[in-house]
């Protein structure tokens, strides 16, 4: 297989919005905003659109609902993630892969000169790793075709 990179992947992908929320918004409005773009996660940004953390599912999971958080009074910064990995257009797609899985998240921002560009997930990688897959599967099946009916 071939040895992409995160930019052939936003290429495949298409244009699509950069989901943010600013650290000040509620927990509530987070949470609202995940379910009406049915994503995991949002990355969060400064006024400036530097990242500052992500907030995900996982952060409701462990910080919110067994601690009875009042979602409409708490802000996105005290559960955020504030240590947030990222990668660059030119990153190789199995580093993204490798760094999912090393550090257990699903959601990679794509930042480039210090702006956020785009939002990589691990929905988007078996994607394309599964469309790749299939198109090798139809390569080999048209190169074995002349053989098999000799």
């Amino acid at each position: 297989m071939s040895e992409k990179i995160v930019n052939d992947l936003l290429r495949e992908l298409g244009e699509r919005e950069t989901l943010t929320i600013s650290p000040e918004k509620s927990v509530g409005e987070a949470a609202r905003k995940m379910t009406l773009w049915d994503v995991g996660a949002l990355v969060v940004t400064d006024t400036d659109g530097k990242v500052v953390g992500i907030v995900s599912e996982r952060d409701f999971r462990t910080k919110v609902v067994p601690h009875n958080v009042d979602s409409n009074v708490a802000k996105v910064e005290t559960i955020m993630t504030r240590k947030v990995e990222t990668v660059s257009r030119n990153t190789n797609l199995k580093e993204c892969e490798d760094k999912m899985k090393d550090l257990h998240i699903r959601h990679l921002p794509v930042v480039e000169n210090g702006e956020l560009i785009a939002v990589v997930s691990i929905r988007d990688l078996l994607v394309s790793t599964r469309e790749e897959l299939q198109s090798l599967v139809r390569d080999l099946k048209n190169y074995i075709s002349p053989f098999s009916s000799a």
